[in-house]
């Protein structure tokens, strides 16, 4: 045999191990779920409440977080008798330190094993120098610090039951968007999980990130569109003026179509694979999440309407592609040259 020939023997026989140590592993996973306890925060939205659902469904002890008791009890309504919810606000460390203190009562010495942050916040989302500074406190406080002294204090339940925490990130967290603390919190959710599971993977403790795509609900869409108003009508007269009417109006219309054009409008008409009832695909991710023995670092589902592979958004150049589907930039530039005109 020629070089050339025994170098193509390597490699087929190097994938074809690849794929046989990956079908092994796959078929491992975790039995008996009816004792293992998750605990998902932002259960009041519909993602997470979708989520909460179908991991109860499936059999988990699920401990649900919602931002009142009423979403609670209208989760409650729908689900088994197993199925807990405790009332959560991420910007409040003593409702985090309620909230703490009722996981540990359910799981009753057992350990937590899966910790699903799922909870967002909202942000204004608009040019930088629209916002003020507590425009970012407020983002951070729940998608970034508030995740980590949750994620800190349930350390403990975590590492007696082995257990894994899934950080949920949507596309945000991988490309610079407008203005605001949502990129930054999601940047920082990103470091986080890197870190945290360098740090705790000695104990059996497994960290991974499952990435999604945009939901958008008319309700997301009409406090983007009530921010953006209250922003530009704070604005000293100085920063408007350098801006101008029709920069604010043609801004509107650009981000408006951004919504539309990147949002999946239905969060629940995906029909799973595994199932024949519809919801979000990232819940399947999730569950194969926690279900795997060896779980990978990073789950991402195929972005809807993006037209190029994911990896790609981390490459050089990526704010090309960035431009390609968020006409902002567009529009600073259309109105820079009438300036100058």
């Amino acid at each position: 045999l020629s070089f050339s020939d025994s170098l193509h023997i390597v490699i087929l026989a190097s994938i074809l191990s690849l794929i046989i140590y990956w079908l092994i592993r796959d078929r491992h996973r975790v039995r008996n779920l009816s004792g293992k306890y998750i605990f998902i925060t932002g259960c009041d939205t519909r993602l997470g409440n979708a989520l909460a659902r179908w991991l109860d469904k499936r059999g988990f002890c699920v401990i649900a977080a919602c931002a009142t008791e009423q979403e609670g009890q209208e989760l409650r309504s729908c689900s088994s008798l197993s199925l807990k919810t405790v009332n959560l606000d991420l910007a409040d460390s003593s409702s985090i330190s309620r909230a703490i203190a009722f996981v540990t009562e359910e799981t009753e010495g057992k350990g937590l094993f899966g910790l699903v942050n799922a909870a967002e916040g909202t942000t204004p989302a608009a040019p930088t120098d629209w916002l003020r500074i507590d425009d970012f406190h407020s983002e951070l406080e729940v998608n970034l610090l508030g995740l980590i002294e949750l994620t800190l204090k349930l350390l403990p339940l975590l590492k007696k039951a082995k257990g894994r925490v899934v950080n949920l990130i949507n596309a945000k967290g991988f490309m610079a968007f407008v203005g605001g603390g949502y990129n930054l919190s999601k940047w920082g959710m990103e470091s986080f999980s890197d870190i945290l599971r360098r740090d705790i993977q000695h104990f059996g403790v497994k960290v991974s990130i499952v990435g999604h795509s945009f939901f958008n609900t008319e309700a997301n869409s009409g406090i983007m569109e009530r921010d953006l108003l209250r922003l530009w009508n704070r604005l000293p007269n100085e920063i408007r003026d350098s801006y101008g009417e029709k920069y604010f109006s043609e801004y509107r219309k650009a981000q408006r179509s951004s919504v539309k054009r990147l949002c999946n409008s239905d969060i629940s008409k995906h029909k799973g694979k595994k199932t024949s009832v519809e919801l979000p695909e990232v819940c399947l991710y999730v569950e194969e999440v926690l279900l795997a023995q060896e779980i990978l670092q990073r789950h991402t589902q195929d972005f809807q309407n993006f037209h190029f592979p994911h990896y790609q958004l981390l490459l050089p150049g990526r704010e090309k592609a960035n431009s390609t589907f968020f006409k902002e930039e567009e529009v600073v530039r259309k109105m820079e040259s009438e300036r100058q005109a």
